[in-house]
This record gives C-alpha cells, structure tokens and sequence, in this order.
C-alpha cells in the first residue's frame, strides 16, 4: 500500500531541483560569455591610428602619379650614319655650351661636303659667263640698232634728192617710188631690231632670275649640308649635365640614332598622366600640389599634350619651387589635382584604408565602452588631406583610419592597452 510522502520531504526535493536548473543556467551563461569573450577580436591601441569627425571646408582633387624630369632636357641626335671614333665625356659629367662630347667619323660627309662646295663654285662661274654672253649679245644688237639708224638717215635724205630731181624733170617716178620703198623698209627693219632688243633685255633677265634662284636653292642645300657636318661635331647645346651618352668606341650610329642626353638639372618639372575621361580636372593652369618622398610642392598645369597614347593624357606640371633641393630627376611623385572648394561639410583624415573614391565603406569607430563597432559608412569627395563624409557618421566619433582589413569580417573589436 502506497504512502503519501511527507510535504517536507517534497519541499527540499523540489529546492534542490530548482538549484540545480539554476546553477546549469548560470554555468551556461557564463560559458557563453567566456567564449564570446574569447572569440572577440582584439587590436592593441598603439597599432591604431584615429581621427575625429569634424566639420569643415573641402577642396575636392584627384590623384595621380607622376616621375620628376628636369625642366630643360635635350636629346642629341646623330645626324648622320656614322660610328663613334672617341667619346670624351660620361654620364653626370657637367659640361659647358660647345663642349665636345664625342667624335664621329666624318670622312665620307666631309668629302660630301667638298664635292657640293665645288659644284656651287662651278654654278657661280655659270652664272657669271651667262652675263658675259648676255652682255655681248646685247651690245651687238645695239651695234646693229645704230647702223640701221644710221641707214634709215641716208635712205630718207636719197629720196629727198629723188623727189627734187624728179621736180625738175631729171628723175623720175619709179626712182622716187624705190626710194620710199627703201625707206620703208629700212624703217620696219629699225622697229624689228628694237623690238628684239626690248624681248632680249626681258629674256635674259629672266634667264639671270633662274639662275640665281638655282644658285640660292643649292646654296641654301650647301649650308644645310655644312650644318649638318658642323652637328655632327655632338656638342653640348647648353651648360648642362651629361645623363645619358653611347660609349661604345667603333660603335655604328645610324642617322637619327639618339647619341647623348643633356639636361639642366638645378630645375625640374612633374610629369604625370590621366585618364582620358578625367582630363577636364589637368587643365592647363590647374593648381596642383605634388609630394615627393615627405616634401610637399606646389604647382600648376603646364604643357598638356593634345594626343592621348592608350587612352592616357600626358601633361606637364610647373613647379612653384623648380629648384627645390630635394628634387631628383627619376624620383616618383604623387600628384593631386585640386578641384572645387565645398564649404561645412563632415570629414574625415585619409588613412591607410583603401578608399577608392566615391561609395560605402566598412569603418570601425570607437564606441563609449571603448571598443570599436563597425559600421558601413558612405564617402564622397575627397583631397589628399581629407575625405568627405555623406552618411554614417556624425561629427564627434572617433573612426579608425589605419589599415583595418584584417578584421572586416568582425562586427567588434576589443582595444588592448
């Protein structure tokens, strides 16, 4: 037979069993908080670098890469096909204007230049026998204009006596008419030689004008052909620096063939490229500022070349201190093009993040507890100072700008002192 247990006994029973749920509940919270605990990530407070959200004004630019050159380069070309007989200078020599730089064997364009000489010495003499023939010839027609002037006289005084003699009945008419016959042909001779005299005069300064033209054309070839001899010498335009020159002694230089490089090099300007679909933002007279190594430069738009090479704008930056000290040519430069100014705007410091221009970033900001929340931020414009901020954020919060890519996966971050 069954006995109803004591209301004692059911009491305690039912204490302990509630004890028991209780602490399994507690060892579980517990546990979960310990592993949470150990599942959040840490970062140590030295290795981050912050900034606050502030309120302020924005010049928006674009950024670009350029390589520092000197400001006046020329490259030397050899004027003709040759070989290298000496060189005298090297690289990073500095040279003054008209200094030899290197010596080609100019034996073949020297004799070239010989032969061309003679030729022109014989057209002079050309030229100078023409006018002796052309005088020659012109004295002997007039020669021939005064004789017939001289027998026009005569003929017009015999048939003067033609005419009295046949008044008073000696003469007769036959004889006055061969007379005036004589006369008149000896008048249309007199009229043929002028004529020809005048065409004569305008013939042979014609052929004179053709021949000092030809003469002016082979001159002109002539000194051509001695300034390229006299190129061919490879001097230094400038007072310059040597920094690029062939070495090679009996090498063969074709005509054209780039020889040496001189360059000025206490002056130096930033060449840098944009996208053809950004080139409104590198025109000319842009303000630019150009860090090189940890030294920041001011500028404009230079020279912009008007053909772009693989959809790719080359232009010129002018350099407010062309002649700063820690300028090199060959040393990589990062370029920003400076835009519009927008006023009271939120920002932020650029940082090590990879900001790619417009669009939503994943942030980490320091909250009240100190730990760091992420957070999907919207960027806007930006200078190689600041970035603007378009949602996300408010002025005030403390937003982590290191490098934070390990842990974008992480909702929170704890700070470790």
């Amino acid at each position: 037979m069954d006995r109803q247990l004591p209301k004692e006994y059911i009491r305690r029973r039912w204490y302990r069993r509630a004890a028991t749920v209780l602490a399994i509940i507690v060892l579980a919270a517990g546990g979960t908080l310990g592993v949470h605990r150990l599942l959040t990530s840490s970062v140590r407070a030295k290795d981050l670098k912050t900034c606050r959200v502030e309120r302020g004004s924005l010049q928006t630019s674009i950024s670009s890469s350029g390589q520092v050159v000197a400001a006046q380069e020329e490259i030397i070309l050899s004027p003709i096909a040759s070989r290298i007989l000496e060189v005298y200078h090297q690289s990073g020599d500095e040279v003054e204007e008209g200094t030899p730089l290197l010596r080609l064997n100019l034996d073949a364009a020297q004799e070239a230049l010989d032969k061309l000489r003679d030729e022109a010495q014989m057209k002079r003499l050309q030229l100078e026998q023409l006018r002796v023939q052309q005088a020659t010839a012109l004295a002997d027609l007039m020669m021939r204009i005064q004789v017939d002037s001289m027998k026009l006289v005569r003929l017009e005084g015999e048939l003067q006596g033609e005419r009295y003699l046949d008044s008073l009945g000696s003469g007769t008419a036959e004889k006055v008419r061969q007379a005036e016959l004589a006369l008149q042909t000896a008048r249309m001779e007199l009229e043929q030689s002028r004529r020809h005299l005048e065409g004569m005069r305008v013939q042979q300064e014609a052929d004179i004008r053709i021949k000092q033209l030809d003469m002016k054309i082979f001159e002109k070839n002539l000194q051509a052909t001695e300034r390229t001899l006299h190129d061919a010498e490879i001097r230094s335009p400038r007072h310059a620096t040597v920094t690029r020159i062939l070495t090679q002694v009996g090498a063969q230089v074709g005509q054209g063939a780039e020889v040496a490089t001189v360059a000025d090099l206490t002056r130096f300007v930033v060449r840098s490229q944009l996208a053809e679909n950004m080139a409104s933002w590198g025109g000319t007279g842009t303000r630019v500022r150009v860090k090189v190594g940890d030294t920041w430069l001011t500028g404009h738009v230079g020279q912009v070349d008007a053909a772009s090479q693989g959809g790719m704008i080359t232009f010129q930056i002018q350099l407010d201190e062309a002649d700063n000290p820690n300028l090199r040519p060959g040393l990589r430069a990062e370029v920003h093009l400076m835009n519009d100014i927008r006023q009271d705007v939120l920002r932020i410091a650029r940082g090590a993040f990879n900001y790619q221009g417009r669009g939503e970033y994943p942030l980490f900001v320091r909250t009240a507890e100190g730990t760091l929340t992420r957070r999907t931020v919207k960027l806007g414009e930006s200078n190689y100072e600041f970035i603007e901020v378009v949602d996300g954020l408010q002025e005030g919060d403390e937003v982590v700008v290191s490098d934070m890519s390990a842990f974008v996966n992480e909702r929170e971050v704890k700070v470790k002192q």
